[in-house]
C-alpha cells in the first residue's frame, strides 16, 4: 500500500472514530435532541462526505491546502469546503439548510451541555492525534479540532451568546467569534474600526 493510500485510510478511520465519539458524547449529555447530528457535523466539518482535513476525493481542504484564510464573504461552497481552526459550520451549515432547523440557535443547548461535562471534553481532546504526518507534512488534525470545540464552547458561555442569536451568519458573527477565540487577531484586524 502506497503512503496516500495510507494516509487517506488512516483520515478515514480517524474521521470514523471522531464521529462516533462525537455522537456517544451528544447522545449522553443530550440524548434525544434532535440539533446533536448537526452540531457533530459542525464539529467535525462534515460536509457531504468531507470531515476534517479531508474532501471526499482524498484532497486537503482549506487552510491545509493553499493557507488561504477564512472569508465570510466567500461563496457557501468555498466556505463548507474548509477545516478551520474556528466552527465556521456552526452557522455555514445553518445557511446551507436555508436558515432551516437546526439553526445556530438551537445547536446552543447540546453544545452547552457537552462543554459543561469535563468527562465528555476530555474523551474527546484524546480521540484525534494532535498532528497527522502525511507525505512529509504534519497536519494539525487533533490540534485543530481541539481548537474548535474551544472556540464553540468560548462561544456557548458567554453572556449573552451572542453568536447563536437566531439569524446568525458567518458574516454577522465573524467579529465576535475572532473577539472571543482569537484576541490576539481580533485586535489586529479591527483596529481603529
Amino acid at each position: 500500500m502506497g503512503g496516500c493510500e495510507q494516509a487517506l485510510r488512516r483520515h478515514a478511520a480517524l474521521t470514523s472514530l471522531l464521529r462516533s465519539e462525537l455522537a456517544a458524547a451528544l447522545d449522553r449529555v443530550a440524548p434525544g435532541t434532535a440539533a446533536s447530528p448537526a452540531l457533530a457535523a459542525a464539529l467535525a466539518g462534515c460536509v457531504d462526505g468531507a470531515c476534517l482535513l479531508r474532501n471526499t476525493d482524498g484532497s486537503l481542504r482549506e487552510p491545509e491546502l493553499r493557507h488561504t484564510p477564512y472569508d465570510a464573504q466567500a461563496p457557501l461552497t468555498s466556505r463548507l469546503h474548509r477545516y478551520d481552526d474556528e466552527p465556521w459550520h456552526l452557522w455555514d451549515l445553518a445557511e446551507a439548510r436555508g436558515g432551516g432547523s437546526p439553526t445556530p440557535a438551537a445547536l446552543l443547548r447540546p453544545l452547552r451541555r457537552l462543554c459543561s461535562d469535563a468527562h465528555a471534553l476530555e474523551r474527546l481532546r484524546g480521540v484525534l492525534p494532535p498532528v497527522l504526518p502525511s507525505l512529509g507534512i504534519l497536519h494539525k488534525l487533533g490540534m485543530r479540532f481541539r481548537l474548535r470545540l474551544h472556540c464553540a464552547c468560548a462561544l456557548a458561555t458567554q453572556s449573552p451568546p451572542i453568536a447563536f442569536r437566531g439569524e446568525a451568519t458567518s458574516a454577522s458573527v465573524q467579529k465576535e467569534v475572532l473577539r472571543v477565540c482569537r484576541p490576539e487577531w481580533a485586535g489586529v484586524l479591527w483596529a481603529g474600526v
